[in-house]
Parts: C-alpha cells; sequence; structure tokens
C-alpha cells in the first residue's frame, strides 16, 4: 500500500457489523472502493495480502467470511463490492 493511501475504519463497521481485526481490516479496504454503490474493489487478494501485511490464505478465508455474511459480494475473479445498507 502506498504511503498517501489510508483505510477508513468507520464505528459501524465495528458496532453493527461486529468485524475486528484482520475482518474488519479487509472490509474497510473492500469499502472504501465501493461506497459510492458503483464501484468496486479490483486490487485482488495478493494486494490484500501485501497491503495488510496478513498471509494469502488469511485472506482467503477472511473473504470466505464476509461474501458468507452477505458484507460483499464477488463480482469478477479479484473484484469485490461491499453491500451498502442505508438502513
Amino acid at each position: 500500500m502506498k504511503q498517501e493511501y489510508y483505510i477508513n475504519i468507520q464505528s459501524w463497521m465495528i458496532r453493527d457489523l461486529k468485524l475486528t481485526g484482520n475482518k474488519l481490516l479487509v472490509y474497510a479496504t473492500i469499502y472504501g472502493f465501493s461506497q459510492d454503490g458503483e464501484n468496486s474493489y479490483m486490487g485482488g487478494l495478493v494486494y490484500l495480502q501485501k497491503a495488510l501485511r496478513i498471509s494469502y490464505p488469511t485472506v482467503i478465508r477472511t473473504i470466505n467470511f464476509l461474501i458468507n455474511k452477505k458484507y460483499i459480494i464477488k463480482t469478477a475473479e479479484g473484484h469485490y463490492k461491499a453491500i451498502i445498507n442505508n438502513n
């Protein structure tokens, strides 16, 4: 991750989604790219691994957890989009 990039963690990610640790970091990264409701994260799994300094198997498990919880959807290979719930 370049020095000028950042991850914005919203309080509702912790409070409402109950995310912590790697799950919170991965979700916040994907959310940052898809929060406008039109775009999606297209950086792939290796980018998440390197940017967040977590193992590749951890990235896979975390992505699968977020998909199973319906917090994100897979739009293409290595492309993910956060589900935006305005309620």
